[in-house]
């Protein structure tokens, strides 16, 4: 069994509809042509991609609902995800788009939307991602989503950016190590880090970060686009296994040279003509095994194994990161992590000359993106622009 975990639905009209909205600037930004952008964004209905993925020997996708800006928009994304796998049954993975809940009211709201999602066979969330759904790493929000998935037995696919390199539409401004912070914290949630991580898994040759996100597993979504296939799967293959990677391409995107239009072919020939996996038992697992075990309720996360009692300690200290940040304050308590929760205590810091920040932006990062990942829409986009032009002008 084939199964792609990592696939959006884009139909034909959905810019017309984001636009009458007006409440996804984000969703807008990156799924609008423009001739800087380097990727190509198709338009696809279902019956297409159903075709494509009869005509690939595909049996299932993860179809995610995105990372949706707007109360309405999670909810009408949800829909549509739901809606397409009781379409075509037995060929959809629904995973819903949530966002994380800012207070206890909305994480009601967020764990009833996530049952409900549930009983009409909804098996994941995502695709998650902070950046662009304005929410830190380090947040309370983010950590009860992620318990509430984690209580529930599903997977969370998150978005994620390698931190270096040329700018794309959707590259996303957190830091590897924010998103290294949050998966080490959350060791009972199955987690899916998109597009192989930002190569987070590269770090994985050290003991300990292996042991730390024994439940962490890494798409291939876009890979094409950033990396050369043969060097990337034959790195994977040494330092992963196939029991922590799964096939994801991102579809309808076009990731490859060799494609026109959506399709999910090119890249699996790709993965073939390297020999990503060439031992069949591999192979099976990396290309639908794995991703079947995650969206399992009854399967637990992977747990580490370290034996030495230095590692286990070092991994539990992890693991009370959060406790650390409840009153009174732990004196080991993170300073970063203590400034965000608490903004009382930034000028407390800034008096004794502690520095309490640690979000630079990256220089890649455009101001229209900026934007849009911050609620701004086209129109005051516009504005943005006029009065930043209007205070270097004066």
């Amino acid at each position: 069994m084939i199964i792609d975990a990592h696939v959006h639905f884009t139909p034909p009209g959905m810019l017309e509809t984001i636009a009458r909205t007006g409440d996804e600037p984000y969703w807008q930004f990156i799924m609008t042509p423009d001739d800087r952008n380097q990727t190509e964004q198709a338009f696809v209905d279902d019956e297409r991609m159903i075709a494509d993925m009869d005509a690939a020997g595909i049996d299932q996708v993860a179809l995610l609902a995105g990372y949706q800006q707007s109360e309405r928009g999670c909810l009408d994304a949800n829909e549509t995800v739901l809606s397409l796998a009781e379409r075509h049954p037995g060929r959809i993975l629904p995973f819903l788009s949530i966002t994380p809940p800012a207070d206890e009211t909305a994480a009601a709201a967020m764990r009833d939307h996530l049952d409900r999602g549930i009983e009409r066979g909804a098996v994941g969330v995502g695709e998650v991602n902070p950046y662009a759904q304005g929410c830190s790493l380090h947040s309370r929000a983010l950590r009860v989503l992620a318990d509430a998935c984690a209580e529930r037995g599903l997977p969370l696919t998150m978005h994620m950016s390698e931190e270096v390199g040329r700018f794309y539409f959707g590259k996303s401004t957190p830091r590897l190590g924010d998103y290294y912070e949050f998966a080490r914290s959350v060791p009972d949630l199955k987690l899916i880090l998109a597009h192989w991580g930002g190569g987070l898994f590269l770090f994985e040759m050290m003991p300990l970060v292996a042991e730390q996100l024994a439940h962490v597993a890494y798409d291939t979504a876009a890979s094409p686009l950033l990396y050369p296939t043969a060097v990337v799967f034959e790195t994977a293959r040494r330092l992963l296994g196939p029991e922590k990677l799964v096939y994801g391409s991102d579809y309808p995107l076009e990731i490859t040279a060799a494609q026109e239009g959506a399709t999910f072919t090119p890249f699996l020939d790709e993965i073939d003509a390297v020999g990503g996996f060439d031992d069949p038992a591999e192979r099976a697992a990396f290309l639908g095994g794995t991703m079947a075990r995650l969206v399992d309720p009854a399967v637990p996360a992977r747990a580490g194994t370290a034996s030495d009692p230095a590692l286990r300690e070092e991994v539990a200290l992890s693991r009370r990161l959060s406790d650390r940040l409840e009153l009174p304050l732990d004196p080991f308590a993170s300073v970063r992590l203590v400034a965000e929760r608490y903004p009382a205590t930034k000028p407390v810091f800034e008096r004794y000359g502690i520095p309490h920040t640690d979000q630079t932006v990256p220089v890649w990062e455009p101001i229209v993106q900026s934007a849009a990942a911050r609620g701004i829409g086209a129109s005051r986009q516009a504005e943005l622009l006029d009065d930043l032009n209007d205070a270097l002008g004066s």
